[in-house]
């Protein structure tokens, strides 16, 4: 017997084929029919569901819509996305269905993300309205996922009135449900805040420019803004040409340029000249800016020395001051260590060019990890001695690690979390020349689910000779280790991994919806 819901599934069966051979005649002619084809196909049954009392039928549309725009033409799919979303949105019951639809409308039409985002986030405050209990505070938490992306996305493009609006909603939200990322939008809030001041600073600087392009303190300011404020200098190299100071404009190329590819004499030229843009710094986190890349370049030339000649014993004592002075700062600073603001690493950061081994793509704002023996991707070469970084990740296929080469001042170490679906190892390789697998400090947590979303907050610190690094999952501690930093030793060799910021996965995919470092 066939029932009047298997009819339905033949009749939607019957009309894909239709629409494909259809849209494909279209598409020889004249694709501007779409929508009367769309019509033709379509008005009747969704007239019919929506004059019922009953929405399930309304929901079993715009999933049958949703299912066939994974094979539909562009034009086609954003018809059926948008047209899913009106169907599944009038009950709550078929929220989840339009927020994938409206997901699914921004990977075919890009140019509608915006429209698409504000739909999101309408049927995801309703859910937080509506909710009670559990449902309640992972409705909020998935509420001030969408506020913070939406606001990260406006604040890349500079809308940094915009992003301010989101992240206030978010912080509410994130205040209302106790979750544990209040401190990281009330930062995140901050940055945006202070950006849309050094923005207006930075037109200032431009219009007194337009006005008189003579102006040199204009332009060094100009500059220095970009280099100190913003931590910017392939954008302060945009506007090296107002300067007159030669130097000044060499300095600023070579810190657009990879360390490992500096010369000894460049390193420590840079080291020095970061000291001094630290003199022109007016507030605490841009001090600790300059201060952490004149160490990191000072570090790197004496990684390389092995002879206490009269050069290397200045820069050794030149680095120890800049120490003493990011300590003394870490110590005065009334939110310490969280005194820096997050920095995005996914902004800006192309696969194509980031990728040191297997296949890589950023979307949306989402990395992804393809499966493949060992992948990695280089996320950062300049690391302070002390940070923290926040991943929200998810594991997507496969039941193996994943894992962040963290650099310690001149060495490094990779952690790695999830072994296997028996049991997920947290650790480090290697210490003492031990693997992970085998180190008595390392820790079993439980499994990892698939598609679960998880934010890992690692903090690397270090003093003098020794280091610490710990980690929190979801906010609880699963792991910390303290030792001799000479102790510690990346399992990568090449120059690519080795002491740089990469992440990794083995045989198997991830996907980071966030990667922040702050220092």
């Amino acid at each position: 017997m066939i029932t009047a819901c298997t009819k339905d599934s033949l009749l939607m069966a019957l009309v894909c084929g239709i629409v494909m051979l259809t849209y494909g005649l279209a598409d020889a002619a004249d694709q501007s029919n779409v929508k009367q084809t769309f019509d033709q196909l379509f008005s009747d049954r969704i007239s019919r569901v929506s004059a019922t009392p009953n929405r399930d039928d309304d929901i079993q549309l715009a999933q049958e819509m949703l299912d066939i725009t994974e094979s539909s033409p562009a034009e086609l799919a954003i018809l059926l996305c948008n047209e899913s979303y009106n169907l599944a949105s009038r009950t709550p019951d078929g929220y989840e269905t339009a927020l994938s639809a409206m997901r699914h409308l921004i990977t075919v039409a890009p140019e509608q993300q915006t429209d698409a985002e504000k739909r999101i986030m309408v049927l995801l405050q309703r859910q937080f309205a509506t909710a009670r209990g559990d449902q309640r505070s992972r409705a909020g938490e998935q509420l001030v996922d969408e506020l913070t992306a939406a606001a990260t996305r406006r604040a890349k493009n500079g809308e940094m009135s915009e992003a301010a609006t989101y992240l206030r909603r978010a912080l509410a939200t994130a205040n209302q449900i106790n979750s544990p990322r209040v401190t990281e939008v009330r930062d995140q809030l901050d940055n945006v805040t202070r950006r849309q001041s050094i923005q207006r600073m930075i037109e200032d600087y431009k219009q007194r420019l337009k006005n008189d392009p003579d102006d040199a303190r204009a332009a060094h300011a100009l500059l220095t803004t970009y280099l100190v404020k913003l931590d910017n200098p392939a954008e302060a190299r945009k506007y090296s040409f107002l300067s007159k100071d030669a130097q000044f404009n060499k300095l600023i190329s070579l810190a657009c340029t990879d360390i490992a590819s500096l010369t000894d004499d460049q390193k420590v030229l840079l080291g020095d000249w970061y000291v001094d843009l630290s003199s022109d710094a007016d507030d605490a986190e841009s001090v600790v800016t300059t201060l952490q890349h004149a160490k990191a370049y000072y570090d790197a030339y004496l990684a390389g020395q092995d002879q206490a000649d009269l050069q290397t014993v200045k820069v050794r004592v030149a680095a120890e001051r800049v120490q003493k002075r990011l300590e003394s700062l870490a110590s005065t600073s009334s939110d310490s260590p969280r005194a820096g603001a997050w920095i995005d690493l996914l902004s800006g950061l192309d696969p194509s060019k980031a990728s040191i081994a297997g296949n890589w793509t950023l979307e949306n704002g989402r990395l992804q990890s393809r499966r493949g023996d060992s992948t990695r991707i280089l996320l950062r070469t300049k690391m302070p001695a002390n940070y923290e970084l926040s991943i929200k990740f998810a594991r997507t296929k496969g039941d193996r690690a994943m894992f962040m080469n963290l650099p310690v001042a001149n060495t490094s170490a990779a952690f790695i979390i999830g072994d296997d679906s028996r049991k997920s190892l947290v650790g480090l390789n290697t210490i003492d020349g031990k693997q992970y697998s085998e180190s008595p400090v390392s820790q079993v947590i439980p499994p990892l689910k698939d598609n679960e979303p998880y934010i890992l907050n690692l903090k690397v610190s270090t003093s003098g000779a020794n280091a610490s690094i710990s980690a929190e999952l979801n906010g609880k501690r699963i792991f910390s280790w303290q030792g001799a930093m000479a102790s510690l030793k990346s399992p990568f060799n090449d120059e690519q991994s080795n002491g740089h910021l990469v992440l990794g996965s083995h045989y198997t995919e991830y996907m980071f919806a966030e990667l922040k470092l702050r220092y």
